[in-house]
């Protein structure tokens, strides 16, 4: 990295301490998507339902990650590069998921829709240290099944693949967030 500053480094400089309203609902959303991955038990779900949950964690963190590009000033540029990480791991897993666990496991097309038209991500921002944190505690959550599913020699090859690319993807947002 450069001598510079900017990105995350410079935006959290300049939030302010203290409560902040959850604009678009991006900090619930990434918690629900930690719950999500919290309440799989390794060794009772299949390997396509525990990719299946990571799928809708990539989601999440895709969706917030964009959300907080286009509406945090300054813009935090990591996050175009973790969305887009998201959005390719999220096709890598659709192809092992198929198209009914997809749909599943997607995110509620209304609350994205509600969410990215709240009217307070471009009068006050989103709350980009709680975001971040919560995208922290999924991409730990999501590298830790990710790597049990990539070991499993019981589940499917295909699945054990994408499950190894997904956690390099998870270290990549870990990375980026940290």
């Amino acid at each position: 990295m450069s001598g510079m500053v900017g990105g995350l480094d410079a935006t959290e400089t300049l939030e302010q301490p203290g409560n902040r309203p959850d604009a678009g609902g991006l900090v619930a959303m990434l918690s629900e998507a930690v719950r999500r991955l919290d309440d799989v038990p390794y060794a009772a779900a299949p390997a396509v339902v525990m990719l299946a949950r990571c799928f809708h964690g990539f989601a999440a963190v895709g969706l917030s990650s964009m959300a907080l590009y286009e509406h945090h000033i300054p813009r935090p540029h990591e996050c175009l590069a973790v969305a887009q990480e998201c959005e390719a791991i999220s096709y890598e897993l659709i192809e092992v998921i198929g198209e009914n666990r997809r749909i599943e496991y997607r995110l509620d097309q209304e609350l994205v829709v509600g969410r990215l038209r709240d009217p307070m991500l471009t009068r006050t921002g989103p709350d980009l240290s709680a975001c971040i944190a919560q995208t922290l505690r999924l991409a730990h959550g999501l590298r830790e099944i990710l790597d049990h599913i990539a070991r499993d020699h019981t589940a499917p090859a295909e699945m054990r693949e994408v499950a190894a690319v997904g956690a390099r993807s998870a270290d990549y947002i870990w990375s980026q967030y940290r």
